[in-house]
C-alpha cells in the first residue's frame, strides 16, 4: 500500500484501522492500475444535467437485433407408393449488447455482438408396401455457431491493458490472454459497479445428426407401429473463465477498526478498488475448448388396439440408450474417492497452503514436501505442480468415458386408453402413463472443463492489484 510513498512508509497520519485525514487518500497510495484503468475509462463519469443526484450516471444504448432466414422445401412423388421431401433453413442472428452478456457487467463502457448462425435439414422418405404396410425413412441435422466478441463502447477506447498498467505480475499464469484484455473489476456492496469483458471472445460449435426408421402395419383391430433411432450430437465450446484474471473490491478494507456508527456504512468498495486491494481474485490458466459427444439410440414399439367400438387402448414400450456426454480426447478430470491413496495425503505449510515439491521445514512446511503431486498434460501448466490424489481421467484407472457409468436398462412403458362413455362418441375419457429418460444437461459437463489436470482456475483472497500472488496479509 506504501510502495509509491516517500521511503514505503505510511503518509503524516495514517494509522492501521484509521481515517484517512480529511477522509482523502494521498495520491502516493492511489494503486497504479486502478489510476490507469480509471484514467482509461472502464467506468462512465457522472451524467451532467441531472436534477437530483451527485455524481451519477445515467445512460441507456440500442440493442440491435438483426435476422436473416432462408427456407428451401422440395416434395416430389415418385409414384403413388414412394414420395420424398426436404427441406433447408439457414438463419442468420446477430445481436448488440450494450453491456456483456451473461456476465454481471452493468457499465456501458464494455459491449458484446453476439452472432448466432444456424441451419437445419430434413430428407424423409414415405413408401408404402402395402396397402397395410408403411416405412418411413428419415434424416434430420440441426447445427448452429455462436460467437461473441467483446468490444470497447461508451468512452472507453480499447480493451487492450491501458498505458500505465504494471502488467509484469499481474496474472499469474502465462497462457493466452485474448487481445491482453483488461480484467474484470467488481465494486460490490453500495457502490455496485461491474466492468466484466467475461469470458469473450468466446466460440461456440454444435452439429446434430438423427437416422430413423419408422414402420406401420395395420392388422385387423390392431395398428401396430415399431421402429428405432440413432443420433450424434457434437459439440466444440471454449470454456468460461477469466484468463485476464478477474478482482472483487469490497468495504471491508476502508471500514476501520472503529465501531460503525447506527444508521451508517463505513467502508467503500470504490476507495478499496483505489488502494488496489481487492478481497478475492480469479483467474483461469488457459481457456482450453472441449469436443464433447451426445450419442443416442432408440427403439420402440407401439400396438393402438380397438378393443370394440368404445374402447381403444395404447400399449407401447420403448427403449433409449443415452450414454452419458463424454470428450472426445478424455480431456476431462474429476476426484473419486476410491482412487485417493490415504498415504500421499497432502502436507499443509503455516499458512494452510499445500506444499509444494520443493517445500521444507525451513520454508515452512513442518512435513517437508506433498506426496501425491503431479503435472498436467497442458503445456501452458508445465511445471505448475498440482495435487492430483484421487483425481480420475477417463479411460484410466477404470475411470469411463463421461466420468460416470452408463445404463443401459432405460425401458419405458407407454399405457393409454379412450373410452366413448356413452357410445354415440359425444363424451370421450382419455388417460395415459408413460416413463420417459434423458441425460444430465450438457452445460453440467461442459462446466467440468476447467476441472485439473487439463486446466485450473484459481481463486485467491486478499492479495494485492498488481501482484496477485503477492497477500496483502503477509506480505508474500
Amino acid at each position: 500500500l506504501f510502495a509509491n510513498c516517500p521511503g514505503q512508509a505510511p503518509p503524516a497520519g495514517i494509522t492501521s484501522g484509521g481515517q484517512f485525514p480529511g477522509n482523502v487518500i494521498p495520491s502516493c497510495m492511489i494503486n497504479p492500475n486502478a489510476a490507469a484503468l480509471l484514467k482509461a475509462g472502464i467506468f462512465p463519469g457522472p451524467t451532467t444535467n441531472i436534477a437530483n443526484g451527485v455524481g451519477t450516471f445515467v445512460g441507456g444504448a440500442n440493442a440491435p437485433t438483426n435476422l436473416r432466414e432462408e427456407v428451401v422445401r422440395i416434395d416430389h412423388n415418385f409414384s403413388s407408393k414412394f414420395s420424398v421431401f426436404g427441406h433447408y433453413i439457414a438463419e442468420q442472428v446477430t445481436q448488440s449488447f450494450a453491456t456483456s452478456q451473461w456476465s454481471g457487467d452493468n457499465v456501458p463502457t464494455v459491449g458484446d455482438t453476439f452472432g448466432n448462425p444456424s441451419r437445419s435439414g430434413v430428407i424423409h422418405t414415405t413408401y408404402a408396401i402395402s396397402p397395410t404396410l408403411l416405412n418411413e425413412a428419415a434424416f434430420n441435422y440441426n447445427g448452429n455457431v455462436i460467437n461473441i466478441v467483446p468490444y470497447a463502447a461508451t468512452g472507453l477506447t480499447s480493451l487492450a491493458l491501458p498505458s500505465g498498467y504494471v502488467s509484469a505480475n499481474s496474472r499469474l499464469f502465462t497462457g493466452p490472454n485474448n487481445l491482453t484484455r483488461i480484467p474484470n473489476i467488481d465494486l460490490s456492496g453500495g457502490t455496485g459497479a461491474q466492468f466484466e469483458i467475461s469470458s469473450w471472445p468466446w466460440h461456440n460449435k454444435a452439429d446434430d445428426y438423427q437416422i430413423r426408421d419408422d414402420i406401420s402395419l395395420t392388422k385387423g383391430a390392431h395398428q401396430l407401429k415399431f421402429g428405432g433411432s440413432w443420433a450424434i450430437y457434437k459439440k466444440v465450446q471454449d470454456l468460461f473463465g477469466q484468463t485476464q484474471g478477474g478482482f472483487t473490491f469490497n468495504k471491508d478494507l476502508t471500514a476501520g477498526s472503529a465501531a460503525c456508527p447506527a444508521n451508517t456504512t463505513c467502508g467503500n468498495s470504490f476507495a478499496s478498488f483505489l488502494l488496489g486491494a481487492p478481497v478475492s481474485y480469479q483467474e483461469l490458466a488457459v481457456q482450453d475448448h472441449g469436443y464433447w459427444n451426445n450419442v443416442s439410440w432408440a427403439a420402440y414399439v407401439q400396438d393402438n388396439w380397438r378393443v370394440n367400438n368404445r374402447l381403444t387402448l395404447n400399449l407401447g414400450l420403448r427403449w433409449d440408450g443415452v450414454p452419458h456426454t463424454y470428450e472426445a480426447n478424455n480431456r476431462m478430470g474429476n476426484f473419486y474417492p476410491r482412487l485417493y491413496d490415504p498415504a500421499k495425503a497432502a502436507t499443509f505449510n503455516n499458512n494452510n497452503s499445500i506444499c509444494g515439491p520443493t517445500d521444507t521445514a525451513a520454508t515452512g512446511c513442518p512435513g517437508g514436501a506433498s506426496p501425491g503431486l503431479g503435472t498436467s498434460p497442458n503445456s501452458i501448466l508445465a511445471g505448475v505442480p498440482l495435487y492430483l490424489n484421487g483425481i480420475g481421467i477417463p479411460g484410466q484407472n477404470g475411470v469411463p468415458m463421461g466420468l460416470v457409468n452408463n445404463h443401459w436398462a432405460a425401458f419405458g412403458p407407454r399405457l393409454g386408453f379412450a373410452y366413448d362413455l356413452s357410445g354415440g362418441g359425444k363424451t370421450v375419457v382419455r388417460g395415459g402413463f408413460g416413463i420417459m429418460y434423458e441425460r444430465i444437461q450438457g452445460n453440467d459437463m461442459y462446466n467440468a472443463g476447467p476441472n485439473i489436470p487439463f486446466s485450473l482456475q484459481v481463486s485467491l483472497n486478499n492479495v494485492e492489484m498488481t501482484n496477485p500472488s503477492l497477500s496483502l496479509s503477509t506480505g508474500t
